[in-house]
């Protein structure tokens, strides 16, 4: 007996619910800031075999969040450890920051852009954060 024609009829009646099944995305990071406080978050930096390609100042611009929140970056040196390398290159770290006008609480989504200009091309990549500001 030949199953191959069910296993087909299966497949075409089935598939498009698994293909167009949403994919499931972990929860962002959530930060709590009180007024004035600021909060290291991600090393940011651009390598391939544990070299910067970088060729210029990585920029970090906050697209949307809670009114009071913004976001720099502050330039070091950075030690790339997921790819085991052991010499630090050129980067900074994530800083989120609070005004110190804090007046309610306030919960939104930031939405981060970073980019970094490198001998391959400019590049950039999306963070986001569920960030709670207190007063």
């Amino acid at each position: 007996m030949n199953k191959f024609p069910a296993l087909v009829a299966a497949v075409i009646a089935l598939g498009p619910a698994f293909w167009n099944a949403p994919a499931i995305a972990a929860e962002p990071a959530t930060v709590a800031l009180k007024s004035g406080e600021t909060a290291d978050l991600n090393h940011l930096f651009f390598v391939r075999n544990c070299r910067s390609l970088l060729k210029g100042k990585i920029t970090v611009e906050l697209l949307d969040g809670p009114p009071g929140l913004s976001a720099s970056l502050r330039e070091q040196q950075i030690v790339p450890r997921k790819g085991h390398c052991t010499k630090a290159v050129d980067g900074g770290v994530l800083v989120l920051a609070a005004a110190k006008d804090i007046k309610a609480k306030a919960e939104a989504k930031a939405i981060i852009r970073v980019k970094y200009p490198t001998t391959e091309g400019d590049k950039q990549k999306v963070l986001e954060f569920r960030v709670i500001l207190l007063p």
